[in-house]
């Protein structure tokens, strides 16, 4: 109505929300938000194991169903129990987010985008994701091998089907209202695209792909400040890979190598100096579990994903 929803996860924000101070109530999505936090934190009260979190959406352009996470261990698990993509990177493009934070509450998070908003089939995609995030969650029992469980495998797997098992976000372009921002009729996310190819237009001019890739989310609709992304595959080697490596600890000597350091202030931040880490710096830290936060005075600033 005024905000974007899911963008009013910040830690001070929530702070104030939970204390009740009335001059955190800015807008309607403020009203909406602290009253999420009062069940999410009496879930939280009354949880007896493991806390999951499925967040649904829909968006503005035609989609097929697909699958975001903070790539964790844990939420990686719950992702690729889906039998849809799963988009990696998408949470370093998007500021303060309700998984992020329920990340920080110790929460095994996934994003799930159920396709188009008018489509009548993104709310039979919703409701294959809940059935399905049920039972990953231990909730229904693999061995009752339910219908209804079967049903939303079969449906999303024919919906994915052809499209990449894992992509990773490339590109973002954010816009700005006085932007004046189009986006070309007709894609679709997943959509392939070359470089330098039109997407769309704004008061600048064209606005033409970084890189080839796909495309995904193109927005089409006024509200929302982010434009399209691009994407491309990536290889379930690095997934192995990465795994091993977090599971031997080996983020514990990132500070030792040349031009990194570990901030003062905050001990899961790193700063990389570019000038000395030049290359694969941000491929290297995400295999590592840390993800990309912003890049200030030639330093690449990472944190460790919680």
């Amino acid at each position: 109505m005024d905000s974007d929803l899911n963008r009013h996860w910040s830690p001070a924000k929530v702070a104030a929300l939970r204390a009740r101070h009335r001059e955190a109530i800015e807008d309607a999505e403020d009203e909406e938000a602290a009253g999420l936090l009062v069940e999410i934190d009496a879930a939280i009260a009354r949880s007896r194991g493991d806390l999951y979190c499925l967040d649904l959406h829909t968006t503005s352009g035609m989609s097929p169903p697909f699958a975001t996470a903070m790539d964790t261990l844990r939420n990686r698990r719950f992702a690729l129990s889906f039998p849809t993509p799963l988009v990696l990177g998408l949470e370093e493009h998007l500021d303060h987010t309700l998984l992020d934070h329920l990340n920080g509450e110790g929460f095994v998070t996934l994003g799930f985008e159920g396709g188009q908003h008018e489509d009548p089939r993104s709310v039979d995609h919703c409701e294959a994701a809940v059935w399905l995030a049920l039972e990953a969650s231990g909730v229904l029992r693999e061995q009752d091998a339910l219908p209804a469980v079967r049903e939303a495998r079969r449906r999303l797997a024919g919906r994915s089907h052809g499209l990449p098992r894992v992509v990773e976000v490339r590109h973002r372009h954010g816009i700005r209202p006085s932007d004046g921002f189009r986006m070309l009729p007709g894609f679709v996310s997943f959509q392939s695209i070359g470089e330098g190819e039109l997407l769309a237009e704004d008061r600048t001019g064209p606005l033409r792909a970084p890189e080839a890739g796909a495309v995904l989310m193109p927005l089409y609709q006024r509200q929302g400040d982010d434009g399209f992304f691009v994407i491309r595959r990536f290889s379930t080697f690095w997934l192995v890979l990465s795994a091993a490596l977090r599971r031997l600890r080996l983020d514990a000597v990132l500070p030792l190598l040349p031009g990194v350091r570990r901030d003062r202030d905050q001990p899961a931040t790193l700063r990389i100096d570019l000038r000395i880490a030049r290359f694969y710096a941000v491929q290297i830290f995400h295999l590592l579990g840390y993800r990309k936060k912003r890049i200030e005075a030639g330093q690449l600033v990472v944190s460790r994903r919680r």
